[in-house]
């Protein structure tokens, strides 16, 4: 993590002036942004589609990236921003049970079946929450922010996102049973 850490603002300087070096940036960070956008409207296109969206608004707003903050922060902040948007422009199509990752070739086992129906139990639970809990838990715990790196993303400060975080895992667990989620 510190390596990805360190290696993208340089990655990122780079491809201000050679759009090549962002695509080593988009192969990092493709899998977490498309996590996020399908945590939160549950349908693979839609995710798909902001997920793209996400990565054209950052390439070209690359020139405006500074590197006090990571790369990864800046990147999920243009994707929530995307999402702000499609939700201004249309509500979600299908439930958020309908998938866990990009689509696969290979027919799916047994645990990645199980895997599926558990990420589908806590999908419906996080659709439940307010929106900004759901963020919060989003940002955290499916794209492994920091907690400074989901204040930075959704304007706040590290304690209004770690309570968000701390009563979103509660009414989650309260939803769920207990001995699902951890401890912020």
């Amino acid at each position: 993590m510190e390596d990805q850490q360190t290696l993208d603002p340089t990655l990122a300087f780079k491809a201000k002036k050679d759009r090549r070096a962002f695509v080593t940036l988009y192969q990092r960070h493709l899998k977490r942004v498309y996590v996020y956008h399908l945590a939160r409207t549950g349908n693979e296109q839609d995710a798909q589609d902001l997920t793209s969206e996400t990565f054209l608004a950052a390439l070209g707003s690359i020139m405006a990236y500074r590197p006090d903050h990571s790369f990864a922060a800046w990147l999920l902040g243009i994707a929530h921003h995307k999402l702000a948007d499609f939700y201004g422009r249309k509500a979600p199509e299908s439930a958020l049970e309908e998938a866990d990752d990009p689509p696969a070739k290979d027919p799916p086992t047994e645990q990645t079946v199980v895997r599926r129906i558990e990420l589908g139990r806590v999908r419906h639970v996080l659709g439940l929450l307010p929106p900004e809990r759901a963020d919060a838990l989003s940002l955290r715990y499916f794209c492994d922010l920091s907690l400074a790196e989901v204040a930075h993303v959704m304007g706040k400060n590290e304690p209004a996102v770690k309570m968000l975080i701390y009563r979103g895992l509660q009414e989650m667990r309260d939803r769920l049973g207990s001995g699902v989620l951890e401890e912020v």
